[in-house]
């Protein structure tokens, strides 16, 4: 009888083929994990965008449709024909109140309220008459870059002439 010879490996080279499979997943998990780094960033860039974007749009609505908006204690107050809208404005937030209570985590920066130009206050004595508003800016940080916002309301000239009881038709 024939004796046949089986081909085997030696340990060393067993060793050096686990070496070298340790490596080549050391560096595809190397790589996995960059990527997967690299996407959670993009993913967090791009829900802060979407959250600017949509307080923009919703800001822009809201002005749109509204009759009448007004300066309020720490914000604005936006008034529809059914309706109405508050933006609570703070230094590290802004607030939207409504049906749905909306929270944007954005630093707000130098709010100006004007009607005509010229800066509307706010103190407890005036009427909403007085604390009425066509220009609204602000200035929000956002990813270490102040970006200035802008929004007006176009009133209509019956809403200007009824805006007051005494004003003459």
């Amino acid at each position: 009888m024939k004796q046949s010879k089986v081909a085997g490996s030696t340990i060393l080279e067993m060793v050096i083929a686990m070496l070298i499979t340790g490596i080549v997943i050391a560096m595809a998990w190397s790589v996995f994990s960059l990527v997967l780094r690299s996407f959670d960033a993009y993913q967090s860039k791009h829900n802060d965008t979407e959250q600017l974007t949509r307080l923009n749009i919703l800001l822009q609505k809201d002005f749109y449709k509204a009759t009448i908006i007004t300066r309020d204690s720490g914000g604005i107050r936006l008034f529809t024909d059914t309706t109405s809208v508050r933006y609570e404005l703070d230094s590290s937030f802004i607030v939207r109140h409504t049906v749905v209570t909306d929270t944007f985590k954005f630093q707000v920066t130098d709010p100006v309220f004007t009607m005509n130009s010229v800066p509307v206050a706010n103190e407890p004595r005036m009427s909403e008459e007085e604390k009425r508003i066509d220009h609204f800016n602000m200035t929000i940080l956002f990813n270490k870059r102040a970006i200035p916002y802008f929004y007006d309301k176009k009133y209509s000239s019956q809403d200007l002439i009824n805006r007051t009881d005494h004003a003459e038709h």
